[in-house]
């Protein structure tokens, strides 16, 4: 007999090297809201909505991952969010390739360059 378990996202975790720099990054530039910063201990917590968001100095507790590359997940916005998102982005020039992508598929999307190099994947819904 199977049965589902309800699974729910705890937090996202992305490292970086300078935590109150990535912090104002995720809220000025995507809109995150901060709850907390902790530099003395390398970790700041953000959110959108339901969407919970760490940044994390590696080797102050948080974990060890690598600075830079892909953070491994993508996320999305409803269209008028996604199209006001990505203008400021691309004047912002933090955008990977500084271009929006249009796939074959019909789909559209962005790579956002956070200031260490991270990258975030956002497709329009």
């Amino acid at each position: 007999m199977s049965t589902t378990i309800p699974y729910r996202l705890s937090i996202l975790k992305i490292p970086v090297s300078d935590i109150k720099r990535s912090a104002n990054f995720y809220r000025d530039a995507l809109g995150f809201q901060e709850e907390f910063v902790a530099e003395q201990y390398g970790w700041a917590q953000l959110h959108a909505g339901e969407l919970p968001l760490a940044l994390y100095k590696p080797g102050k507790g948080g974990g060890t991952g690598r600075i830079g590359g892909s953070t491994g997940f993508h996320l999305s916005l409803p269209p008028k969010r996604f199209d006001a998102l990505a203008d400021r982005l691309l004047k912002r020039g933090v955008l990977v390739e500084n271009m929006v992508h249009r796939s074959d598929d019909g789909s559209t999307f962005i790579d956002v360059r956070d200031p260490d190099g991270n990258t975030l994947a956002i497709s329009r819904r």
